[in-house]
């Protein structure tokens, strides 16, 4: 239905008379708990992508720095197959939406008899376009204050609302949400706790026959089946991998998923010496042989955000996507994008599942050299060329 052309937007219009001064009055009143410091009680829609989630962490811990008494909740709308909220401290309750269908009836029959008692005085929807749904799921659920990114309507429903922007990065953008809230963008150290039993570490380790004191390459060659435009070549990644190997005497470990078994083999198949393969989907499994890594090698995943959140040197490979919204953002990190005429075409506004041009140029153009004297230099000093986050 067009809204702009419908019998329906003299009601549209009129609802907008009632509720800017409805909005007005709630920034006033927002200003106000902000600078009394009030507000302990959050619920965030939280996208279920690893990467996305990785990304969302310095939102959280930068809320409960700011409100050190507040109790932070997270939402999924689907069943997710990691969730790394369990290595945030600031997130005091994971939520998943009970019914298969989002639609308007399970929303607020959810928001109503689920969420309305438990007090929430802020909501923050994190998705890029949202619908009106989101906004009204929030208010329904019993928050004062929502926030969330604008389209046309819905902005009128939300006390703060921010314009998706192409060329910021995922996490700026996150804390462009709450600024109003005089959130800042904490430490690194501050969005991913490190605890952990060390004998637990140790038997995870040892079962993967993986040794110490000897450099460790982890590679994440994979991402999800949908998105495998961002993948390099499997042969590249096998030839990098033994050349690490040879200069370092060290090992390499293969991360990957239930998607992605077929990418092992084919690393493992091309190697001359014979890698790890980490195929376990446990949180404790995946962080704890990232820790011992002392480099990363990685496609634009989520498993890249995540070694880059826990302090791990990290090397990217971008093509189809934009390393200015999707760089590592932490730590030491090098960016190897080769920027061809076409790229990036990947956006969240028109997600490519294929590459037009039917050659994975952007790809195809990462050489194996260059790669390994990434792996070297920022295992050496860490230094970001200029120009990314």
């Amino acid at each position: 239905m067009n809204l702009r052309n419908s019998a329906t937007t003299p009601i549209l219009v009129l609802a907008l008379w009632f509720l800017v001064p409805w909005r007005r009055r709630q920034r006033r009143r927002l200003e106000h708990e902000v600078s009394a410091r009030t507000l302990n009680r959050f619920l965030i829609l939280a996208p279920d992508g690893i990467g996305n989630q990785v990304l969302l962490l310095p939102l959280l811990a930068g809320l409960k720095e700011t409100y050190s008494s507040a109790k932070v909740d997270v939402l999924f709308f689907e069943k997710v197959n990691l969730s790394v909220f369990g290595l945030s401290e600031a997130v005091e309750e994971v939520l998943l939406f009970p019914y298969s269908s989002r639609s308007l009836f399970s929303l607020f029959r959810y928001a109503l008899g689920a969420l309305r008692s438990r007090n929430y005085q802020v909501g923050i929807h994190t998705f890029h376009h949202p619908g009106i749904r989101y906004s009204l799921f929030l208010f329904f659920a019993g928050a004062r204050y929502v926030i969330g990114a604008n389209t046309w309507i819905k902005s009128a429903f939300d006390t703060h609302s921010y314009t998706t922007m192409e060329d910021e990065h995922e996490v700026t953008r996150h804390m462009r949400l709450v600024r109003n809230l005089d959130v800042t963008e904490p430490d690194r150290n501050a969005i991913v706790r490190h605890t952990g039993n060390p004998d637990r570490r140790d038997e995870i380790l040892r079962s993967l026959d993986i040794k110490g004191g000897r450099p460790l390459l982890g590679m994440h060659p994979g991402c999800t089946e949908t998105h495998k435009v961002k993948r390099w070549s499997t042969r590249r990644f096998a030839e990098a991998a033994d050349r690490f190997i040879e200069l370092t005497g060290g090992q390499a470990v293969v991360f990957v998923g239930p998607e992605e078994l077929g990418v092992a083999g084919e690393i493992k198949r091309y190697m001359r010496y014979v890698p790890v393969v980490l195929s376990n989907s446990a949180l404790e499994s995946i962080t704890t042989v990232m820790r011992r890594c002392s480099v990363f090698l990685s496609n634009d995943s989520g498993l890249m955000h995540l070694a880059s959140a826990m302090g791990v040197p990290v090397v990217s490979l971008f093509g189809p996507t934009s390393p200015i919204k999707n760089a590592p953002r932490w730590g030491k990190r090098r960016v190897i994008y080769t920027q061809v005429p076409c790229s990036p075409c990947y956006s969240m506004s028109r997600k490519k599942t294929v590459c037009e041009r039917g050659d994975l140029a952007c790809m195809r153009a990462i050489g194996v050299g260059e790669v390994v004297l990434a792996l070297k230099e920022v295992l050496k000093n860490g230094e970001q060329p200029p120009g990314f986050p």
